[in-house]
């Protein structure tokens, strides 16, 4: 699978998804993964950490995007990063479409498939996944497990 980890552009967000250390992993269970520059950078991550792990760096936007099957972000996109995206692109975001309604018109608009990493429920109606220094790395791992696109 593609992944694709964009910088992001919600107000004040520093977090990635995605350490290098996550990164390697992903590559090694076959995986191609593709980080926009300078997308750590605010969490003291470099570049040429990512590429060691075994990503692509992509500078532009356009570009990145146009590789993805999978979109990995902490925060749901901007509407200008939506526009970008292609369907039947999975988009995997603390999305909040309760709270933004425009969210869910411009995913659907660009026909893409959203899981909301906050309504992730196990049996017991507990959230799996929480807005912690994991989110990314446990998020991603659930999604793929459960697109079956990795082995458990």
């Amino acid at each position: 699978m593609k992944i694709v980890i964009p910088n992001e552009t919600y107000p004040l967000e520093k977090r990635v998804m995605l350490t290098p250390i996550a990164v390697k992993e992903l590559v090694r269970e076959g995986h191609s993964l593709f980080v926009q520059s300078g997308a750590a950078r605010e969490i003291n991550l470099p570049d040429e950490e990512y590429k060691l792990a075994g990503a692509s760096i992509v500078a532009e936007p356009k570009e990145l995007y146009s590789l993805a099957e999978l979109i990995i972000k902490v925060k749901a996109p901007s509407s200008s990063e939506f526009s970008l995206m292609h369907k039947d692109t999975i988009l995997f975001c603390m999305f909040h479409s309760e709270q933004n309604l425009a969210q869910i018109y411009y995913a659907g608009l660009q026909g893409l498939v959203v899981v909301e990493m906050e309504k992730i429920h196990d049996s017991k109606n507990k959230r799996l996944i929480d807005q912690t220094d994991i989110t990314g790395e446990v998020g991603v791992y659930y999604t793929l497990r459960h697109l079956e696109k990795m082995p458990y």
